[in-house]
């Protein structure tokens, strides 16, 4: 990481012409004579001993020190200013600061430059500001936020910045960024930038250029209020720069070292790419920046050892031409040296121009389970964790909106940080999902009436959230996610997108004209109903004349409305799907986007509209396996869009003020996060809970877990969310490599079990009764939904809409927790289930029209949470009593705290046990709200068919017993485990490797060996094919011991699995190993092959 990112910046530096036109930088120098006093040296200041806080120029702008900013002896030149890092946690003012001048504020071009040296400290913080006449670091649409300038230091990885030139022009401001650096702490360096007045800044960084950014259409800077700071930002927060800066100095006009110059860069584009993908190529810019032209451009561009020529007869001042060169990816995975060359005439002189930098390949990716940090962590501790993705913020929000247009920002200075960001993820194998809120940014910055939700009279109602149905935002949307996709859709490691987030939480009602009007067409040309006052339904008994049976007809007005509100009327879902064909505009359909907590909100289909996959995040207290609730209620939704699919996260944060919230008074009673820690808001998740929810996950057909509270999972900058509990993330990292990457290609070719049990969430009980779980997992449902799981029961929770699609016909019991009122449709299509034998379980609130076979009173949680775990599995074995002589149970445990699940491939069934066996311990079990800590658990497992049974995370068969045709296994569960087991119908009797004795690498004139076939197959006795779904482990192996492509995890589909390997020209000739491990049986076949 550390070559790469260090032949990045010479393709940046190496081959730009240093300060005043020399090959190498000049030697450093206290300022005198011309470059001290000059007519177009505004001001500079020194720090030299007994005028520290004079502007040595003579023009009389003196400084004054800030807080606890000093003055040292320790300057470049002798004398300097110190200050220590500033930030939230010091959150004071440093630096020194001279009072607004008008000539602070030049009207035309001008530069700033200075010296700095930043101490180790520098390192803790995301910001250092240098100079600041700004303050706003961010876009705001106020006057005070856009005038001036800035100069500041933004963190991008492990030791790396971003320097950073933020310019202000009254209504707007603009960015421009350098690709990251590594600052190395006690070591001195000449930053400088320079802005021509006409929209070019230039970055440099010890006389060469490292940015050069363009905005059309610009004038000088807008002349602001704000005094000018050396070393600190003007206001809070603070972010002084922690070390000493010396002679800084303001220049009128651009002398000749800060002025163009003739560049030859690589782009900031990828430099990553994989094997074998197509249109791999480096972009390299030639550009005349000068006002002279260029002319006899020649030059190579060499990779390994095959020379590219380069021949450009002229370019004119400010002109450029960008070359792309073809990279070759049929080489094997690694790193290749680029050199570039170019001679050309400028001035009547000779120059000459170098480059170095890398590219890199990697191998083609395998099938994988995505396991997304959703936040931003740093990638060696992502990846040590078992991380596929991290979040980070893509797209330009405020010019798409001022443009009406998508944007493409492709080649810009402001996208050389995300670009360094995506390369450096592809290398290291990380993947990226962005993070895009352009419905929440609207409400934001947009105070406009037509933005706002209002009332019936036409006044703004809701503060916290934009009207998004409005046809301008919707656009806005559709421009975002296509600007999005132009810009960084090309790199094929950015695969995910999340759409909004937390959105309804606030959505309201709103009767702008069109959404008036888009309501009156849903509802046939009736208007909106008077009744109808808030998001949240009208209680039955509130509406005169309502029926005495709670069964309305299926176009009731009310109901027809609220359908419409939660479907499409409050513009949310249509946004979704807006942003989400955007982002799909260049055909990137590997690609996937998400919405989330897709469940919060009523149990109607069309939550996230049409993006890929829904997904919710639980908090696991107090009984982690609720988390399947809240992930078979997302299975339910997905139904209303065709191909929708499901994944999962589980919040590594616990709300404190749930799990320990009073402080003991006395310290000796505080256990060590107590002590460390009093004022934590939120702490960590303990790792026996978050070892139940994952599995209580992967027992479900997701494609993919999540997770949040990069603060609370590892030690890091935190703002409330802190790392209580060491414990947590080696549990988390043995569970993915030991259960989700070796078994995650598996799980992904899995389905569901077809259920006979429905549990139905009725949008009409949640319209007009108030019920519903919200996604919560706190209701009265969820706590049915875990009496039904205790029970060795697999509910399908089902809408009012799956029964009117669907019917009841394929299941025998139907529970109807909470379902007060009914439509007609569903009413019937219940009589009718009951008169074919099915059965009701429902409680006393149940809709009258219905009758209960059999009933299951309403409980109220207590806060005691071993108190309301037992009463519910009391009334598990209460209702399995009533219910089995009826009923017959296809698995089942003997013991209510081994909590069974199963998904099944064709005749091949993937029984998962979980292991909720818990008691208070000394985390926070004192406090008596959670049961935190798992105890090991022991029992047998029955399955009323035959067959013989594979441990999946043991890799071995294990022994059953067969009676009466139910066969059965005990199985012993440490705390928090889960374990999976496959049961096939024939023995997985052998493992069956065919490769070629020999192979190819490809000849000299040509990049393409001859491709061969490695073929597995996986069979019983009599030399069949599995019908199941088996995981295998390969590995490939070279005469050196270095692993190469398709090396890792696969899954048999089917018993078999074929991958077609390809010799690259660099592959090391002799005799290579292939070894397959079944991680069902544990049998392990190896063979060789002979690479000419």
């Amino acid at each position: 990481m550390q070559t790469m990112t260090h032949l990045a910046l010479m393709a940046v530096i190496v081959g730009v012409a240093a300060v005043c036109g020399q090959e190498t930088a000049p030697a450093p120098k206290e300022y005198t004579g011309n470059d001290l006093h000059g007519d177009d040296v505004i001001a500079c200041w020194q720090f030299n001993a007994g005028q520290e806080t004079k502007d040595s120029s003579g023009k009389k702008h003196d400084l004054q020190l800030r807080g606890q900013a000093e003055f040292t002896a320790d300057g470049r030149f002798g004398g300097g200013l110190r200050s220590t890092g500033g930030g939230s946690g010091n959150d004071k003012p440093q630096g020194a600061t001279a009072r607004n001048r008008p000539e602070f504020s030049p009207a035309g071009a001008f530069s700033v430059d200075l010296w700095m040296k930043a101490s180790p400290e520098l390192y803790n913080f995301k910001v250092a500001y240098l100079v600041d006449k700004k303050y706003f670091n961010y876009t705001r649409d106020t006057v005070d936020a856009n005038g001036d300038y800035m100069f500041y230091l933004a963190k991008s990885g492990e030791d790396r910045y971003v320097f950073t030139v933020s310019l202000g022009f009254e209504k707007d401001s603009v960015w421009a960024r350098s690709q990251p650096i590594e600052i190395v702490p006690d070591q001195w360096y000449h930053a400088a930038f320079s802005y021509d007045g006409a929209g070019v800044v230039r970055i440099f960084l010890d006389g060469k250029m490292i940015c050069r950014a363009a905005f059309e259409g610009r004038g000088p800077v807008f002349r602001g209020k704000h005094p000018l700071i050396i070393g600190d930002r003007v206001g809070s927060i603070y972010a002084s720069f922690p070390g000493v800066i010396d002679q800084v100095r303001l220049i009128n006009g651009l002398r000749e070292c800060y002025d163009g110059q003739l560049e030859f860069v690589i782009m900031p584009d990828r430099t990553v790419f994989r094997r074998f993908e197509k249109n791999a190529g480096l972009q390299f810019k030639i550009n005349n920046d000068t006002h002279y032209p260029v002319t006899g451009i020649v030059g190579t561009v060499t990779i390994l050892g095959r020379e590219t020529p380069v021949n450009l007869s002229s370019l004119q001042p400010r002109e450029s031409h960008v070359l792309t060169l073809p990279v070759d990816v049929t080489l094997k995975p690694g790193s290749y040296d680029v050199k570039a060359l170019i001679r050309a005439e400028h001035k009547g002189v000779q120059v000459t121009r170098e480059l170095a930098c890398q590219y890199h390949v990697v191998p083609r990716p395998l099938p994988f389970m995505p396991v997304v940090m959703w936040g931003t962590g740093d990638i060696e501790r992502l990846l040590d964790m078992g991380f596929t993705h991290d979040m980070r913020h893509l797209g330009n929000l405020s010019e798409t909106w001022e443009t009406g247009a998508p944007v493409n920002e492709r080649g810009r200075s402001e996208t050389v940080g995300t670009v360094d960001t995506l390369n450096r993820h592809a290398l290291a194998g990380l993947r990226v999902c962005l993070t895009t809120r352009p419905g929440s940014w609207v409400n934001r910055t947009q105070t406009e009436k037509e933005f706002k939700r209002v009332d019936r009279s036409g006044n703004p109602n809701n503060p916290d959230n934009a009207a998004v149905a409005h046809p301008r935002i919707q656009q806005f949307g559709y421009n975002l996610g296509a600007g999005i996709a132009q810009t960084y859709g090309h790199f094929p490691n950015f695969d995910a997108a999340l759409i909004h987030s937390e959105v309804r939480d606030s959505t309201s009602m709103s009767f702008h004209d069109y959404e008036v009007a888009s309501a009156r067409e849903y509802l046939n040309g009736k208007d909106i109903p008077l009744l109808a006052q808030s998001k949240g339904g009208v209680s039955y008994k509130a509406i005169p004349g309502f029926p005495a049976s709670r069964i309305i007809p299926d176009d009731y007005d009310l109901l027809r409305f609220y359908t419409w509100f939660w479907k499409v009327g409050d513009g949310w879902n249509p946004l979704h799907s807006k942003i989400h064909h955007g982002l799909k505009s260049t055909g990137r359909h590997d690609l996937w986007t998400f919405f989330d907590p897709a469940v919060r909100a009523p149990s109607v289909w069309g939550s996230g509209g049409e993006v890929d996959v829904i997904s919710q995040w639980t908090y696991s207290y107090p009984d982690p396996i609720k988390i399947g609730q809240a992930t078979d209620e997302l299975f339910a939704m997905s139904e209303g869009v065709p191909g929708q699919k499901v994944m999962k996260m589980t919040q590594i944060i616990w709300y404190r003020s749930r799990t320990a919230p009073q402080l003991p008074a006395d310290e000796k009673d505080r256990v060590a996060w107590e002590k460390e820690i009093p004022d934590a808001k939120f702490i960590t998740i303990s790792p026996d809970h978050l070892s139940e929810t994952l599995w209580s996950m992967i027992a479900r057909p997701v494609r993919g877990i999540m997770y949040h509270g990069w603060g609370s999972l590892v030690t890091a900058q935190h703002t409330s969310y802190r790392f209580t509990n060491p414990d947590t993330p080696p549990r988390l990292k043995k569970l993915t490599t030991e259960v989700i990457k070796p078994l995650g290609p598996t799980l992904l070719q899995i389905p569901d079990r077809k259920a006979d049990i429905a549990i139905l969430e009725s949008f009409s009980s949640q319209i007009f009764a108030g019920r519903g779980s919200n996604g919560w997992s706190g209701s009265w449902e969820a706590d049915v939904h875990l009496v039904l799981q205790w029970a060795s029961l697999q509910p399908q929770v089902v809408y009012e809409e799956t029964i009117r699609k669907n019917g009841l016909g394929q299941y025998k019991v139907l529970v109807m927790p909470n379902c007060d009122v009914l439509t007609e449709s569903v009413v019937k299509e219940i009589h009718a289930f009951q008169r074919r034998g099915g059965i009701v379980v429902a409680d006393e609130r149940l809709c009258p029209g219905v009758l209960a076979d059999i009933l299951v009173p309403v409980r109220v949680r207590t806060s005691k949470p071993d108190v309301d775990k037992a009463a519910l599995q009391q009334m598990a074995a209460t209702l399995l009593e009533e219910l089995l002589p009826f009923y017959q149970r296809h698995f089942w445990t003997d013991n209510a705290d081994l909590v069974p699940r199963m998904r099944q491939f064709g005749d091949s069934e993937y029984l998962f046990i979980i292991n909720d066996k818990r008691t208070f311990g000394n985390y926070v079990g004192q406090h008596g709200l959670v049961m935190e800590d798992g105890l090991p658990n022991a029992g047998t497992v029955s399955v009323a068919r035959a067959g013989r049974v594979y441990d999946l995370c043991a890799h071995q068969e294990i022994k059953t017993t067969v009676a009466d045709g139910v066969t059965s296994f005990p199985v012993a569960l440490g705390p928090g485990e889960g374990r999976l087991f496959l049961i096939t119908p024939t023995p997985l009797q052998k493992t069956i490797l065919t490769l070629p004795q020999q192979a190819s690498r490809p000849s000299a004139h040509s990049n393409l060996g001859a491709p061969y076939e490695l073929q597995i197959r996986i069979t019983d006795g009599r030399g069949k094919s599995a019908n199941a779904v088996v995981p295998l482990a390969v590995r490939i192996v070279d005469p050196n011991g270095q692993e190469a492509e398709y090396s890792g995890y696969h899954a048999a589909v089917n018993g078999a699995l074929d991958l077609t390997l390809q010799p690259a020209i660099n592959d090391t000739p002799g005799v290579w190993t292939v070894t397959v491990d079944n991680l069902a049986s544990g049998e392990t076949v190896s063979k060789t092959v002979t690479l000419e």
